[in-house]
């Protein structure tokens, strides 16, 4: 498999794995008494991009240098929705 293929392949893989986390984060603060403001915030624009990263890398075709760069971006953006969901509660409590 080529190197480019795997890199699309791992960065579809991640965004799929951090949605499923929003998810769970969205179903905590359901089953919860709340959460802290704009903690619903960084989880659903978290989930929004990954909804838009998984389609965006699996419907061009190719591997090129800037597609996986912007797969990568959407990526770590979405890491940075998870701590500063994360972070949120710590500092307001």
């Amino acid at each position: 498999m080529d190197d480019g293929l795997r890199q699309k392949i791992h960065i579809v893989w991640a965004s799929v794995f951090l949605c499923a986390i929003f998810v769970w984060g969205v179903s905590m603060m359901i089953t919860t008494d709340g959460a802290p403001p704009m903690v619903g915030e960084f989880l659903l624009v978290g989930f929004i991009l990954g909804v838009v990263n998984v389609p965006l890398l699996l419907s061009q075709p190719g591997n090129g240098p800037a597609l996986l760069a912007g797969g990568r971006i959407l990526l770590w953006l979405q890491v940075a929705c998870i701590v500063g969901a994360g972070v949120i509660p710590l500092v307001s409590g």
